[in-house]
């Protein structure tokens, strides 16, 4: 399956280690950790990364959610949608 793009500076709950960020290539119908593997399902192209809480990652910190062509915020971090 081609690569579409790449998102960068996302969390990832498999293999955030401190300052580190993991980089998530963009598939036709999902975007994939490059470190790990892990994958959650979206719509590319991806309009954007935008930074907020999530209520099931529920660590009070902000995590990366990524913004599909629908308009669905997808948690980089666990993968729950809203």
């Amino acid at each position: 399956m081609p690569i579409w793009g790449q998102v960068t500076g996302c969390e990832c709950a498999w293999c955030d280690r401190g300052e580190f960020r993991a980089t998530f290539l963009v598939k036709a119908d999902h975007i994939v950790c490059s470190n790990c593997g892990r994958t959650r399902s979206c719509k590319p192209p991806i309009m954007g990364v935008v930074y907020a809480e999530c209520a099931c990652c529920g660590r009070g910190e902000k995590t990366s959610f990524v913004v599909d062509s629908e308009g669905t915020y997808i948690c980089t971090n666990c993968g729950r949608r809203r």
